[in-house]
């Protein structure tokens, strides 16, 4: 039988709250939203006292092995995009959709991660010093950062908009479809997400089911998938006048955050 999440989950909580230097444990992604099912990950995180990162993760990693063995282990090359450590465990007895996803933050770090409208409320495990609360996002910073995405996109929009067409005269419909799905997934779904969840806008596809109207997910998701050169073409033309509806319609000073 597999080892479960709760398991896996469990089996960490018991080997950081003994240790003195971690101060803090809690969940963050799906069940900071309430969405946790049977294919979430185990997305937790933890505030220890700076400097002692790496003998926590021998820790862990430890009574983690006592489990199950570590089948495969990442960590992020530092520094990360968050400034935290961050690793990555798969356990060879777990199911794959229960990857482990540790990231732990130096007490004296002032970048918590904790906007609720970003990241959820925390589900809080054992906090010894009442250091778990969430904050609201500054919504200037986001209104400032939205009209920057949003400038650069249209800008990339114009600038490349020849990439496509000449893969397809050149006859490299590999280089196409590679040039479509960019379009797709890094313009058109930011311009959408951005009027449909603007404080989460740079969250991946994988969330639109969750964040955009049905409807709108469908589309999008139906123009990642092609049959043949004509269908390529068609979709492509249709995400990049979707894109400029959406582009030139939205006033990201007008967006409710």
């Amino acid at each position: 039988m597999a080892i479960t999440r709760e398991q896996i989950i469990e089996c960490i909580r018991h080997a950081a709250e003994s240790l003195p230097n971690v101060n803090a444990m809690w969940l963050g992604g799906s069940d900071s939203f309430g969405l946790a099912d049977e294919y979430s990950d185990c997305d937790i995180q933890m505030d220890v006292i700076d400097g002692t990162e790496e003998e926590t993760y021998a820790v862990i990693e430890a009574e983690l092995a006592k489990l199950s063995p570590i089948k495969h282990t990442w960590a992020l090359p530092l520094p990360t995009w968050h400034s935290h450590h961050q690793r990555f465990y798969l356990l060879r007895d777990a199911s794959v959709y229960a990857l482990v996803d540790l990231v732990l933050m130096a007490r004296s770090s002032t970048r918590r991660l904790n906007e609720r409208e970003l990241h959820g409320e925390p589900v809080v495990l054992f906090d010894k010093l009442g250091v778990i609360h969430s904050t609201a996002n500054d919504k200037d910073a986001q209104r400032k950062k939205l009209a920057e995405a949003l400038q650069q996109h249209q800008l990339q929009a114009r600038m490349f908009e020849g990439f496509f067409p000449k893969n397809v005269a050149r006859g490299n419909l590999g280089g196409a479809f590679m040039e479509h799905i960019t379009f797709v997934l890094r313009r058109l779904q930011q311009v959408l997400r951005m009027r449909y969840d603007p404080h989460r806008f740079e969250f991946s596809l994988r969330y639109a089911p969750q964040d955009l109207p049905p409807a709108v997910a469908e589309e999008l998701t139906q123009l990642c998938f092609v049959s043949d050169l004509e269908d390529l073409k068609r979709k492509h033309a249709r995400a990049r006048e979707w894109f400029w509806q959406e582009a030139e319609a939205l006033d990201v000073e007008s967006l409710e955050l």
